[in-house]
């Protein structure tokens, strides 16, 4: 099973910190489904598998279920322990019109509608080691191999499906409190991507004598010498007179920016704040920045101390180090020459990378062309997307992309005009054909790409303006109105294709 972070979950008006009674670790909820659920459920789909007529709530596609607990006992954590069911063609983190296939379960002390959600999870699954999927880490920063950590695999009888066995712990202390299990939008038809979970337990443990008083939020992973932005929240109890706060960040690591009246101790190795002479609740934040070398898992530690009584910190503990750029197929955090050919040829043909069916996204494309062009090296770094940043500090610029059409002999036009922004280094376009259509004299060395039906053009390196075209051909008879749709991709940032965009097939079948 796997215990994911901490969080506070409350509805702001209603929020306060209350003592527990002693109890013992209580029930509060559990459901097998093999019979009907009541009304705590806001929807009572049940379906049972193929193999083993495993009864389930579900299935479900990119709709929400929420459950909902009232007039719960005095508590300050609480567990929930469920099995997903990840059911047909899931295709992960970068599917090509057909993802990414993402599932979230969301908590509130109150109607999701008006009260502040927290995540638990927000990861995505695919039922291909074919594809790439973020579980068990967050969506969108982890590329792991499908089905990675799942605890059954082809075990319920349909085309494709897997099991996993998830159980989250997170501080609260409402009488009420809201799950909300939820698939994204893009997710396809129930036949053809669905879900459904089983088993549902939901515990409190209702020994502590005071919630968690003190909360710190790490980012989804550390990059070698880039800064890692810590915080911790704080709210101490309102009848507290003092509090202070130890930090102990992982030794060796360089720590800056400490707000709020803080210091590091060199001789602990600890960051200290406080103390502070009131009950107030405030958020502390620090910066520490990992040495060349640092592989592996690093873990934060850290306690408040409220009137002479102390606690640990909550919240995430461990930060992991950020993956690979997937065209560094040496891992070591260059992006060489040889590479940045490779994983642009592939991407310009639509075939697999390694042993991934998914295409590459442009982006990753102009990416690692940037990364190349500023001297090669790079690291990881959370609070950006694509999360690959060259380490010479170049800024990733963007541009503009803008699309006409146009009447040629035997077809229609297309022309793209990009403008990239001063100080780009590396352009991508692709651009869908309509379904059917052919292609003809494609400029500036684009190909089309037969697997996807797009048109292709890059990388290109540099910051001019240019204009990319190639001749749309229209299937005998075409009747109706038909649209193209493209991005241009700029140093890792992707904008669509604005400008004309839509035609009548008419028109272009009968263009001589």
């Amino acid at each position: 099973m796997r215990t994911t972070r901490l969080f506070w979950f409350f509805c702001v008006a209603a929020f306060s910190i209350t003592l527990a009674s002693a109890q013992s670790l209580v029930t509060v909820y559990e459901h097998d489904f093999e019979s009907p659920v009541g009304p705590e459920w806001s929807r009572d789909d049940r379906d049972e598998t193929p193999i083993g007529a495993r009864t389930f709530l579900g299935r479900f596609a990119g709709e929400p279920a929420v459950l909902e607990l009232h007039d719960l006992p005095d508590h300050c954590t609480v567990t929930v322990s469920f099995e997903l069911f990840i059911i047909d063609s899931w295709e992960g983190s970068v599917g090509w019109n057909a993802g990414p296939d993402v599932w979230d379960l969301n908590v509130s002390s109150g109607p999701p509608i008006e009260c502040t959600l927290e995540n638990l999870i927000h990861t995505s699954y695919a039922n291909c080691v074919c594809d790439y999927q973020a579980y068990p880490e967050d969506f969108p920063n982890v590329h792991n191999r499908g089905l990675t950590d799942a605890d059954e695999i082809d075990t319920l009888g349909y085309s494709d499906d897997s099991v996993y066995y998830l159980s989250f712990s997170f501080y609260h202390d409402a009488a009420d409190l809201y799950f909300t299990f939820q698939g994204s939008p893009d997710l396809q038809s129930l036949s053809d991507e669905s879900w459904g979970i089983d088993n549902i337990v939901v515990e409190m443990d209702t020994d502590q004598l005071y919630c968690c008083r003190a909360m710190r939020t790490l980012p989804v992973g550390y990059g070698i010498s880039v800064p890692v932005p810590v915080s911790i929240y704080v709210d101490p109890d309102p009848r507290a007179e003092a509090f202070l706060v130890e930090e102990t960040p992982p030794a060796t690591w360089l720590v800056t920016g400490i707000d709020s009246g803080g210091i590091f101790e060199s001789s602990t190795g600890k960051i200290k704040w406080g103390p502070f002479f009131d009950n107030l609740e405030r958020t502390l934040s620090y910066s520490v920045t990992p040495p060349i070398g640092s592989t592996g898992p690093y873990e934060f530690a850290g306690v408040i101390s409220v009137d002479g009584e102390s606690e640990p910190i909550c919240g995430e503990q461990r930060i992991w180090a950020g993956s690979y750029h997937p065209a560094d197929t040496d891992i070591d955090w260059l992006i060489e020459a040889n590479e940045v050919t490779a994983y642009a040829e592939a991407w310009l043909d639509g075939d697999p990378w390694t042993d991934d069916d998914d295409p590459i996204p442009a982006d990753f494309v102009t990416n690692a062309g940037m990364i190349w062009r500023a001297g090669e090296a790079y690291t990881f770094n959370a609070s950006v997307w694509p999360p690959w940043v060259a380490t010479t500090g170049v800024q990733v610029q963007a541009g503009t992309a803008t699309g006409d059409l146009g009447p040629s002999p035997g077809g229609t036009l297309v022309s793209i005009t990009v403008v990239p922004q001063a100080g780009t280094t590396t352009v991508a376009v692709e651009d869908a054909l309509p379904p059917g259509w052919a292609v003809a004299d494609i400029s500036h060395g684009g190909r089309l790409d037969a697997v996807s039906q797009r048109v292709k053009w890059g990388p290109l390196f540099g910051s001019d303006a240019q204009t990319l075209t190639y001749k749309a051909i229209a299937p005998a008879g075409a009747i109706g109105v038909v649209r193209f749709n493209g991005l241009a991709s700029f140093d890792g940032v992707s904008v669509a294709i604005q400008g004309a965009r839509t035609l009548d097939e008419q028109v272009a079948g009968s263009t001589d």
